[in-house]
């Protein structure tokens, strides 16, 4: 995970500002959300944040 900040996990009814990161003192629960997310976001269609993402132009209907 490269470009993606550490993961965060926290407890909001007991911290709600934050503070503690519980990820580290859970690191197989930390692991399947990280997995569940990337596969989740793996079934979404591209978008213009997708480095691979390519638009037709209108007018020509072809890949830019």
């Amino acid at each position: 995970m490269e470009h993606f900040p550490p993961p965060s996990r926290n407890n909001l009814e007991t911290d709600p500002s934050e503070l503690n990161n519980l990820a580290d003192e859970h690191p197989e629960l930390t692991q399947r959300l990280i997995t569940a997310l990337l596969e989740w976001n793996q079934s979404l269609p591209p978008d213009a944040g997708d480095p691979g993402f390519k638009t037709k132009t209108p007018a020509e209907g072809t890949t830019k």
